[in-house]
């Protein structure tokens, strides 16, 4: 799992339990952080705060200090707090300004107050395993769905349970948000948008019959911006438009894309096991 600290570093939590810190710029290992065998499925950076998520549920919170002087070099990583987040092995891991989230496949999700580096609150209403969370920041809210088609509304500062919906479909319904939407990609290949503040459906936008996706398929789905959304399905890329509600190119990459990335409002990356690909947004005019 790559991500960002700085412009040109990256952290990479390993298999074997380590982590890495590597200058982009200079091609170079920097920093290894080594503090236990149980592999990293995750990795979330906020500031200097990095947050590594392992097999067996737990979560570590680090402190990583970098030189202000080029070449850029790891000063220190402290190991701030360890818990045990979960009974189960954990499906996301992602951050806000001030909160991080854990969501589980043992049906709960957890909010971690990033400064204390201390649990906040226990999130519990699913039936099934997560399979996707996502945090809508300007309304400080979060999203959560669950392989049994239920989507979760919650109040990132209290925890309080908002709403609920039912996607009706069952399997894994990957989400993402934008100012106006939460956009649902569905097991069966199309891409649901509800209203955000009511939790109704606006619009649904299905594909041709012929092309629907395989349910067990891996899938991803990121927004780019208020108009453009981007689904993977195995080595399937593909662009909708989320003003005329249309789908307005597919890609083929000819291998499994296993993470999707936002690089900006205009392109993507995808990851496909040790390689990654940048693919800018098509420039689409509907009349």
């Amino acid at each position: 799992k790559l991500h960002e600290i700085r412009q040109s570093i990256t952290v990479c939590g390993c298999s074997d339990g380590s982590v890495e810190i590597a200058c982009l710029e200079r091609n170079k290992l920097i920093g290894v952080y080594i503090q236990s065998s149980v592999g990293v499925v995750h990795v979330a950076i906020v500031g200097s705060r990095v947050l590594i998520a392992r097999l067996d549920g737990s979560i570590e919170f680090l402190e990583v200090t970098l030189s202000s002087e080029r070449p850029i070099r790891v000063l220190s990583i402290t190991l701030l707090n360890a818990v045990r987040a979960h009974q189960k092995p954990i499906s996301f891991l992602l951050t806000s300004s001030l909160t991080a989230v854990s969501a589980s496949y043992d049906h709960t999700l957890k909010l971690f107050d990033l400064r204390s580096c201390q649990l906040q609150s226990m999130l519990h209403a699913h039936s099934g395993p997560i399979a996707s969370v996502c945090i809508d920041n300007a309304d400080n809210t979060l999203f959560s769905a669950c392989e049994e088609g239920i989507i979760c509304c919650w109040s990132m500062i209290s925890g309080e349970l908002l709403r609920t919906m039912n996607v009706k479909i069952t399997g894994r319904t990957y989400l993402s948000c934008t100012s106006e939407y939460l956009l649902g990609y569905t097991a069966d290949g199309g891409l649901i948008l509800w209203n955000k503040n009511d939790g109704t459906i606006t619009n649904r936008i299905a594909q041709h019959p012929a092309k629907l996706e395989n349910t067990f398929a891996a899938r991803n789905l990121i927004a780019l911006n208020n108009e453009l959304a981007v689904t993977a399905c195995e080595s399937a890329l593909t662009f909708w438009d989320l003003e005329h509600k249309a789908l307005i190119r597919k890609i083929d990459l000819g291998c499994v894309i296993d993470r999707l990335l936002a690089l900006g409002d205009h392109a993507v990356l995808c990851q496909c096991s040790n390689t990654i690909y940048r693919i800018n947004s098509p420039i689409v005019r509907i009349s």
